[in-house]
C-alpha cells in the first residue's frame, strides 16, 4: 500500500513544495471525481511561471481515465468532423467520456483573443453542468456526462 505521506515524500525530493496541502487536494479532486457520482469537481493551481505546477499533475498521466491537453480551440471539444461509416467518433469529450481532463497550462488559453476565449469557457461551463450541444453545417454533435478538471495556471486568470 502507498501512503499519502510517502508520495509526497516522493515529490518533496524533487520539487520545493510551498503549500502543504497541494498533493491532498490534487489527490482529493481525483479521487471526488471517479468515486462521488455528483458535480464535477474542478481545480485550478495558482503559482507562477516555473511554480512546480506541471510537474504536481505531470505522474497524473499514467491513469487510463485521465486526458492531457495542452491547447484548446473552439473546435476541440465537439469538432463537428464527422467520420467515415464505420469509424469511431474522434471529438475530444467523446473520447474522454466519463474521465478528468488536465491543462498543464491554462494561462496559454486565458490568454487567447478575446472571442475564442469567450467560446471556449463557455462551452466548459456547459461541459461542467454535463451536457453540450453543438450544431454545425454537418449536423448537431453532442456529449453527455461528467468530467473533473485541474489546470495549472499562472496568476493571470485573477485579472482576466
Amino acid at each position: 500500500m502507498i501512503l499519502l505521506s510517502d508520495i509526497k515524500k516522493e515529490f518533496e525530493k524533487y520539487i520545493v513544495i510551498k503549500d502543504k496541502y497541494v498533493i491532498e487536494v490534487i489527490f482529493g479532486t481525483m479521487v471526488g471525481n471517479f468515486v462521488i457520482r455528483k458535480d464535477p469537481i474542478w481545480q485550478m493551481l495558482v503559482a507562477p511561471s516555473s511554480g512546480g505546477k506541471t510537474t504536481l499533475v505531470n505522474p497524473c498521466r499514467a491513469l487510463p481515465s485521465v486526458h492531457f491537453v495542452d491547447d484548446l480551440t473552439e473546435k476541440t471539444f465537439l469538432s463537428g468532423f464527422k467520420p467515415g461509416k464505420g469509424k469511431p467518433e474522434v471529438s475530444f469529450l467523446n473520447t474522454v467520456g466519463d474521465g478528468m481532463i488536465m491543462v498543464s497550462d491554462f494561462t496559454s488559453i486565458i490568454s487567447k483573443n478575446p472571442i475564442s476565449r469567450g467560446e471556449i469557457l463557455g462551452q466548459m461551463r456547459c461541459i461542467y453542468d454535463g451536457e453540450l450541444i453543438k450544431r454545425t453545417g454537418t449536423g448537431v454533435f453532442s456529449w453527455k456526462g461528467k468530467i473533473g478538471f485541474i489546470a495549472g495556471v499562472t496568476p493571470v486568470v485573477d485579472v482576466t
